[in-house]
């Protein structure tokens, strides 16, 4: 458990200096969304029933396939899901929803029961190495929900929180049912060139203390 702990640490380090590089690119294919979502909440399974945590999905019968980097959307998704765990308590519940916006947009909304979060912190939940008060459940980079906001940004949508104090916490986010290819190094003249990932600055992590 340990060592899955801290290769989770390094790999959020490495993705966001990635991103901050603008070396993050997207292969959108064909996705089925039922077998993708099947196979993140099988995966955070054993963490949840170990919390005593309760993890349904709700796929509509309506959306079947979209055309996303299926790589990129399991990883939003597993994300969330395992924050959802993370900071949610015995006997909680986390439901994964998943529905078309429109013909053009689909959303993924995961509402997890837990302690909710402050009013004064939604608005900083996606900023890196923000460490909200909720942050005293676990240790991790604060880069989590930055990253997450980064690859949906990439695929063209878009993340939202909302939270309420004493009874849980619901993310949802929107994506295009046929995302695109775009190229990060693409601009305007004024936009700041990809940096290198030795230019990140990334936190220091005691791997002795974690």
């Amino acid at each position: 458990e340990a060592a899955q702990h801290l290769l989770a640490l390094v790999n959020d380090i490495l993705d966001y200096a990635k991103a901050e590089a603008g070396m993050i690119r997207l292969a959108p294919q064909p996705v089925a969304l039922a077998e993708l979502v099947d196979q993140c909440v099988t995966m955070v399974t054993p963490r949840a029933n170990e919390a005593g945590v309760s993890v349904t999905a709700q796929v509509d019968a309506g959306l079947t396939e979209v055309v996303s980097d299926p790589l990129r959307l399991r990883q939003i998704l597993l994300n969330l899901l395992s924050n959802a765990i993370k900071y949610n308590s015995d006997g909680g519940s986390v439901i994964v929803r998943i529905r078309p916006d429109n013909d053009k947009q689909f959303r993924i909304s995961v509402r997890a029961t837990g302690r909710g979060i402050a009013p004064e912190h939604l608005e900083h939940l996606f900023e890196p190495y923000y460490q909200a008060a909720i942050a005293d459940q676990g240790i991790g980079t604060g880069l989590g929900l930055a990253i997450i906001k980064h690859l949906t940004e990439l695929h063209g949508g878009s993340i939202d929180v909302e939270s309420v104090v004493g009874t849980g916490t619901m993310f949802t986010v929107k994506l295009p049912t046929r995302s695109k290819v775009i190229d990060e190094d693409q601009g305007s003249e004024d936009q700041e060139p990809p940096r290198m990932i030795s230019q990140i600055e990334v936190p220091t992590v005691d791997l002795l203390n974690v």
